[in-house]
């Protein structure tokens, strides 16, 4: 699965690491709902951030990786996967239930990646009102415009634009890539970051509740983005978003009455679920996007 990539015949040629990782589930980790900045391209997966190019190849009991241009950057890889805790015990804290024990069985091995602050939050600023798809084109088409061109495996990529480059574009060039009536809220955003270096530092030391204020003053951030911003970049696990297939969760999977606010769903989220929420809500986020279908003809027969 691939999007707009060019085939050119130079490449990058670094010698693949090998690393240990059992029990996950690369497929709807990095092409799931998380990230829009992964592709699976010739049995490998290929994600691009502001700096860098990674590749990592499915393996028995593992994978093969590799950064570009700086190669081996071990650290990166490794806090991405965010792979070094005890799944075992956070999959038996979540298991409350014949609904997430079924997620879970169905899903199995969903991890939640610690990705990019900065790329994170802009890219979700793109939800609104678009589906991962054509969020996915967008932050392709805003790489190719002002990212740097690199080439691995003869496939060149484009990493997703610095701060920097982005603070400096208008709302009109923003616009060019797809952005819509989003493009003002991209590049507000994006100066507010580029003038604030220690920014997402500042947010990982609050408390849930206080990053999301702070989250809350940008332009084009409500809810449902702080969350994912919380959730998919900084590592607070008490929350899920609540977008349109965790307000499904909800209502068609544990009939809880959704015509109330953010703030009362989020809440019946982390009162069941408790400390590991935010695994919770992905394993029941894939679990229902992938079996809606049938799950409501189900639903609708009762």
């Amino acid at each position: 699965m691939y999007m707009g990539l060019e085939f050119e015949h130079v490449s990058y040629n670094c010698k693949m690491n090998n690393l240990e990782l059992k029990n996950y589930n690369l497929e709807k980790t990095l092409l799931g709902g998380q990230a829009f900045n992964w592709d699976f391209i010739n049995d490998a997966y290929y994600g691009f951030t502001m700096d860098k190019i990674i590749k990592i190849v499915p393996q028995k009991n593992g994978i093969l990786w590799q950064t570009y241009p700086e190669a081996n950057n071990t650290l990166y890889l490794e806090n991405l996967l965010n792979f070094n805790n005890n799944f075992d015990t956070i999959l038996a804290s979540i298991n409350k239930d014949e609904i997430i024990g079924t997620a879970i069985q169905s899903i199995k091995d969903v991890r939640l990646l610690k990705q990019d602050f900065n790329q994170t939050l802009l890219s979700f600023i793109l939800t609104s009102h678009k589906n991962i798809k054509a969020v996915r084109k967008v932050v392709r088409d805003l790489s190719k415009s002002y990212g740097e061109k690199i080439i691995v495996d003869g496939i060149t990529f484009y990493t997703f634009p610095k701060i920097e480059t982005i603070a400096q574009l208008t709302e009109k060039d923003i616009r060019k890539v797809g952005a819509g009536f989003r493009s003002g809220y991209v590049l507000q955003a994006a100066k507010v970051l580029a003038g604030n270096e220690n920014y997402s530092a500042k947010l990982q030391s609050l408390t849930e509740s206080d990053a999301r204020k702070e989250l809350l003053k940008l332009r084009g951030v409500g809810d449902k983005v702080a969350d994912c911003v919380l959730t998919f970049a900084l590592g607070f696990y008490t929350v899920t978003p609540i977008d349109i297939w965790a307000m499904r969760v909800l209502s068609d999977l544990y009939k809880v009455n959704t015509k109330t606010n953010y703030k009362n769903l989020r809440k019946w989220y982390f009162d069941y679920f408790g400390e590991h929420t935010a695994w919770a809500g992905q394993f029941l986020f894939e679990y229902l996007r992938e079996n809606y279908k049938d799950i409501k003809i189900v639903s609708d027969k009762k």
